[in-house]
C-alpha cells in the first residue's frame, strides 16, 4: 500500500547487476522491480557487447569499471509529465541500439511485466480474508449449538460430538454437562 501510494511522487526499484564483468564479447544480464506510477513491474535486460576495436574495447573497459555490482536500491522523482499507466505491461524488446560509451552497437533483449498495485493487494489478500471468514464462523457454531470442529448439530448429544467424536467444551473451559432445550438453538 505504502509503495502504491509513493509511486505516484517517486520511482523506487531494486536492480541486481552482475558481479563483475569481463572484456568484451560480454553478456550482462540485469534483473529489476520497480514501482512507480500505480504499478509494480518486473525487468529482465539482456545486453550483449560484440567483439571491439581497440578504441572501442578501451571505451567499454572504462565503462565496465564504473558498472555497479549486486544489488541496488535506487529512488528518482516522477517526471511531471509522466502519464498515469494502467499498471498491466507484458513487452519483449529485442534490437540493436547505439551506446553512450562508444560508436559500437549493442545487442539489447528486454523483458518486462508488470501488474498494477491494487491488482497486487487484492491477490495478496485473499488469504488472510478467507481464513478469517473461517475463523469467524468457528468461533460463531458452539452459540449455535454445533461441534467447533465438524459443525455437526449437538442437540441430541451434548457431551461428545458423534460425528468427530470431539467432547464439547463449555465456556467455562471444561466438557459440558448437556444442554438444555432453550441453549442449544
Amino acid at each position: 500500500m505504502v509503495f502504491w501510494i509513493r509511486g505516484h511522487f517517486v520511482v523506487d526499484g531494486v536492480a541486481s547487476f552482475p558481479a563483475a564483468l569481463g572484456p568484451a564479447p560480454v553478456e550482462v544480464k540485469t534483473w529489476s522491480v520497480v514501482s512507480a506510477m500505480g504499478d509494480v513491474r518486473l525487468d529482465r535486460t539482456r545486453l550483449t557487447v560484440p567483439v571491439l576495436n581497440t578504441i572501442d574495447s578501451a571505451a567499454w573497459d572504462t565503462r565496465r569499471a564504473k558498472m555497479p555490482s549486486g544489488l541496488r536500491w535506487y529512488s528518482t522523482p516522477v517526471p511531471r509529465d509522466a502519464e498515469q499507466s494502467s499498471g498491466f505491461l507484458w513487452t519483449h524488446d529485442i534490437g540493436n541500439r547505439l551506446t553512450s560509451w562508444s560508436t559500437a552497437q549493442v545487442s539489447v533483449d528486454e523483458l518486462r511485466f508488470g501488474l498494477p498495485w491494487w491488482l497486487v493487494a487484492v491477490a495478496t489478500a485473499a488469504l488472510p480474508a478467507a481464513r478469517g471468514v473461517i475463523y469467524l464462523r468457528r468461533r460463531r457454531l458452539p452459540k449455535l449449538g454445533r461441534c467447533a470442529a465438524c459443525g455437526y448439530d449437538l442437540r441430541a448429544t451434548p457431551n461428545r460430538c458423534p460425528e468427530c467424536g470431539k467432547p464439547v467444551v463449555s465456556k467455562a473451559g471444561t466438557p459440558s454437562e448437556g444442554l438444555s432445550e432453550t441453549e442449544g438453538v
